[in-house]
């Protein structure tokens, strides 16, 4: 059952799915090897990463082979998902730290990462703008969001409805979580989104492929994929992050305490002085090139 501003609870099926083989094939490998070519050519690193509905922990070491972060984070609604996570950490040669949270109020101090990765998520959140409004707040100027979204042609079919659930009332379409996206102070291009179209995606599961035939032509997308940036002139708390009230900063402060030093130190470091320099470092910016720097594009 739905809880204000949080994720609605999946069903046993899904809690089982998410942590199948099924799942990282081919739907979570795919979707991470897709998020990476919209980055454009070229290697690159982020130092510190996020993922938000972090489920099972699946994305831990996808996500450390491609991006070789200093430090991984991973929240969660679930506690027992949660608990799958931390083993599953156990994996990785960087520090990762999984916890339960949600990600309308996470307990992160502001600008402190370089990238967060959201992976079908979002359409279990039933206050969609107030998740972004965090994700923004807690991205570096310059970071980047991976956002990896089904659509709510995708989310409203029977198979999906029957195995699966979801907040109804707050589906949107790939072009109008795109005008979210912007709504929430994010930037991208066309070249950083595409719509893929899987066979799991797709009403007949990809049966019409097996048997040879074409596929059939989606009449809207079914997904919706998109990198898109924090843009870097937006430095500095917003005006709405500053009329956060004191309770809550003070909450922020003690969870990142409770952070081990080498965590809490790539976390807030950068927000102590070297902040720009060690900013334009890790994620890849060319401080000579200026303001205009498209972060994306010069991600090394």
């Amino acid at each position: 059952m739905a809880e204000c501003n949080r994720a609605v609870r999946e069903t046993r099926f899904g809690r089982w799915f998410l942590g199948s083989s099924i799942w990282l094939q081919y739907v979570l490998a795919q979707a991470v090897a897709e998020l990476d070519s919209l980055l454009g050519a070229g290697p690159r690193r982020f130092a510190s990463v996020l993922d938000v509905g972090c489920g099972h922990g699946l994305a831990f070491r996808l996500l450390e082979q491609r991006f070789r972060p200093e430090v991984m984070l991973g929240v969660d609604v679930d506690p027992a998902m949660v608990e799958r996570a931390r083993r599953a950490a156990g994996g990785c040669a960087c520090r990762v730290d999984a916890s339960v949270g949600d990600v309308t109020g996470l307990e992160l101090p502001d600008a402190c990462l370089d990238m967060v990765f959201c992976h079908q998520t979002l359409h279990h959140v039933a206050d969609q703008e107030r998740a972004l409004r965090e994700i923004h707040r807690v991205l570096r100027p310059g970071g980047v969001l991976l956002l990896a979204e089904s659509c709510r042609c995708f989310i409203r079919s029977l198979p999906v409805k029957l195995l699966f659930r979801h907040p109804m009332e707050v589906q949107k379409s790939a072009g109008e979580c795109l005008e979210l996206l912007r709504a929430s102070g994010f930037e991208f291009e066309e070249r950083n989104v595409s719509t893929p179209s899987p066979s799991w995606s797709r009403p007949d599961l990809g049966i019409r492929e097996w048997l040879g035939r074409p596929a059939a032509a989606d009449r809207e997308p079914r997904l919706v994929h998109v990198a898109a940036i924090r843009p870097v002139l937006d430095r500095g708390r917003s005006a709405q992050e500053d009329r956060r009230p004191e309770e809550e900063r003070k909450r922020v402060d003690a969870a990142v305490r409770g952070f081990d030093a080498g965590v809490r130190d790539v976390l807030v470091a950068p927000l102590a002085g070297e902040g720009d320099a060690l900013r334009d470092e890790k994620v890849g910016a060319d401080p000579s090139l200026g303001d205009e720097v498209d972060p994306i594009r010069l991600i090394p």
